[in-house]
C-alpha cells in the first residue's frame, strides 16, 4: 500500500483543478467547516477545497449517530448500522483495518486484488503503521502485525464485508445506547420537548421534524449556510418553534458551559437558529419565537436541555456576524495559510 510519488508540480496541478472546481459551485459553510477554518485553514484547504476527506468513525461521533437514529428515525437503523457479535478492535487497531480494508475495496476489482482477508494485506497493514508512526518501536514487521491481526480485528474484518457501507457498532455500545433511549423516553420533559410520543397523539397539532437538513443563502457574502437540524418542533397551541440538538458529552452536566466554549457550540446554535428563522420567516411575522436547546447526555448518562436564553442568543448571533467575516476573509482572499487572528494581529505571549 505505498504512496504513488507524484512531484511538486503535479501536485499544485492537481490542487489547481480541484480548487477552480470548489470555487465555481456555490458553497455553503456548516459548522464543522467553519470550526475548521477557524482552527486550521489548511485542515480546511485539504478536506473542501481538494477534497481530500477522510471519513473518521471515532466512538463517541458512532455512539451519537447511534442515539440520534434509534431515537429520531429508528425506522432507519437497518440501513445505515449493523451490530457486530464480539468485540470492537482498540481505537487506532480499528482505524488500521478501516484504512487497509478501503484499501481492499480499490483493488477488489482489479489484478491486483490480493486475496479476501486481513491476513493477506500484512504488507498493506505495515505500511499504514509507518503511516501513523504506530507500533515503531517492534523491531520486527511480523511483530507489528501481531498487533493488528487479532481475533477481534478478524471478526471487525468479516463485519465490514457483511456491513456493505453500513456503520458497524458492538454489542456493548448498541445495549448502552438502548439504556439511553429508553432513559431519554421515560423523562417525561425531554419526551414532550421532542414530541417523542407525536404520532400516537391524534389530537396533536404541532409538527415535528428530525435530522431536517437546511441552507440558506446569504446577501452580504458569495457563500451561504447549511445545517442538519436533530429535532424541531412548530407549535402553532404556544406560536414558538423549539430547535432541539443533542450532544453526548464524556464531561458532566456542570461542565458542559465550558465545553460550549471550547467546541464553539455557539457557532453551531446561531447557524441553526438563523436557518430555522429565514426557513420560518412567515410564522416569525405573525409572531411565533424561537427557543434553542442543548439536549446533552453527559458521562453519568445524565439528561439535560440546556435553554439558551433570547439574551445569549443575541450574542451568538452577533459573534457569529464577526465570524462570517473571517470566513469571507479567508474564502475570497483564498488564503488558507494561518488562522485569521495570525494574519491580521501580532499574537504576543
Amino acid at each position: 500500500m505505498k504512496a504513488t510519488t507524484i512531484s511538486t508540480e503535479q501536485f499544485l496541478d492537481g490542487a489547481k483543478a480541484e480548487e477552480l472546481f470548489f470555487y465555481e459551485k456555490k458553497f455553503n459553510f456548516s459548522y464543522s467547516s467553519i470550526n475548521k477554518l477557524l482552527y486550521c485553514p489548511e485542515i480546511f484547504y485539504k478536506e473542501y477545497v481538494l477534497g481530500d476527506r477522510e471519513i473518521k468513525d471515532e466512538t463517541y461521533l458512532t455512539e451519537g449517530r447511534l442515539i440520534h437514529c434509534l431515537l429520531l428515525e429508528p425506522d432507519k437503523f437497518e440501513q445505515q448500522f449493523i451490530v457486530m457479535t464480539g468485540k470492537m478492535p482498540s481505537e487506532n487497531t480499528k482505524i488500521v483495518v478501516d484504512r487497509v480494508y478501503s484499501h481492499h475495496i480499490e483493488l477488489r476489482a482489479t489484478e491486483s486484488h490480493k486475496g479476501d482477508t486481513l491476513a493477506d494485506y500484512q504488507s498493506a497493514v505495515i505500511d499504514v503503521l509507518l503511516d501513523m508512526n504506530l507500533h515503531q518501536s517492534l523491531k520486527t514487521d511480523d511483530q507489528r502485525f501481531a498487533k493488528i491481526y487479532t481475533p477481534d480485528s478478524a471478526i471487525y474484518w468479516d463485519f465490514l464485508n457483511k456491513s456493505q457501507g453500513k456503520t458497524i457498532v458492538d454489542a456493548q455500545m448498541y445495549e448502552k445506547v438502548l439504556a439511553t433511549i429508553e432513559k431519554i423516553k421515560a423523562d417525561d420533559r425531554i419526551s414532550k420537548l421532542l414530541r417523542l410520543k407525536h404520532s400516537s397523539e391524534w389530537w396533536s397539532t404541532a409538527e415535528v421534524f428530525n435530522e431536517i437538513p437546511v441552507e440558506m443563502t446569504l446577501k452580504k457574502y458569495p457563500f451561504g449556510l447549511k445545517g442538519i437540524i436533530d429535532n424541531v418542533v412548530v407549535d402553532p397551541i404556544e406560536s414558538k418553534i423549539m430547535i432541539n440538538d443533542f450532544k453526548t458529552s464524556s464531561k458532566s452536566l456542570a461542565d458542559f458551559p465550558e465545553t460550549v466554549k471550547f467546541y464553539r457550540y455557539d457557532i453551531q446554535a446561531a447557524i441553526y437558529n438563523l436557518l430555522i428563522v429565514n426557513k420560518y420567516a412567515d410564522l416569525i411575522k405573525q409572531g411565533y419565537k424561537v427557543e434553542f436547546r442543548f439536549v446533552v447526555i453527559d458521562k453519568h448518562q445524565q439528561i439535560y436541555p440546556f435553554l439558551v436564553t433570547e439574551a445569549t442568543m443575541k450574542e451568538w448571533l452577533k459573534d457569529l456576524q464577526e465570524t462570517l467575516k473571517i470566513c469571507d476573509y479567508h474564502y475570497t482572499n483564498k488564503d488558507y495559510t494561518l488562522p485569521f487572528k495570525f494574519k491580521k494581529e501580532d499574537v504576543t505571549l
